[in-house]
């Protein structure tokens, strides 16, 4: 079995990454995702914010309200602890499942480094993208440039990323080009797994 993880910063590609990457037949999952299905209604995620934090962070619908729970966690510290202590783990034994299953599994986790879930993985793969690249994607999803320096602020840098990563994807071109390194890469990866393998 081997669990590698996609990880970079916001707005890098990771979620293009991934897709490409199961266009070629590889098992995917994005840590993202998972939070998503911890927050529906009466999820075991929903019910911890909202025991937590009371029903203002719960929507109409009775899911949480993400952007409301980023309010509380990017400008309270400890609340930003608190709430990583008890979603992390649920979505790290959500991840091992899925490897468990499927055997190998490509995971994009936005924050595995911050998370100190290094260790977790076989082989960390970067994606990388220029700055200014990077703030026109979140502008285009609405975020506002305070959103985008609050939660920069809180990550590893993407060069530090970058760096510390066993590989790198770097998005700066076309999706041709984002696709032919995902295409090159994939078979590097899955031949690092055979020989790692008893």
């Amino acid at each position: 079995m081997a669990l590698f993880g996609i990880t970079g910063g916001m707005g890098a590609g990771k979620t293009t990454v991934l897709a490409r990457l199961a266009e070629l037949g590889a098992c995917t999952a994005d840590a993202d995702a998972v939070v998503h299905d911890l927050y529906v209604p009466d999820g075991p995620g929903t019910r911890l914010v909202r025991d937590r934090w009371g029903a203002d962070v719960i929507d109409a619908a009775g899911a949480v309200d993400r952007r409301q729970v980023a309010a509380r966690v990017f400008t309270d510290p400890a609340e930003r602890v608190w709430l990583n202590s008890v979603i992390h783990p649920l979505v790290r034994d959500r991840l091992r499942q899925l490897e468990n299953t499927n055997g190998t599994l490509f995971a994009a986790v936005p924050l595995l480094y911050e998370s100190g879930w290094e260790a977790d993985f076989t082989a960390v793969i970067a994606v990388w993208s220029p700055p200014q690249s990077v703030r026109e994607r979140l502008r285009q999803r609405g975020w506002s440039d305070t959103e985008i320096a609050t939660r920069e602020a809180i990550q590893l840098p993407a060069d530090e990323k970058l760096r510390r990563a066993d590989y790198a994807i770097i998005n700066n071109g076309s999706l041709e080009l984002l696709r032919d390194q995902c295409r090159q890469l994939l078979p590097r990866l899955l031949t690092r797994q055979t020989n790692i393998e008893p």
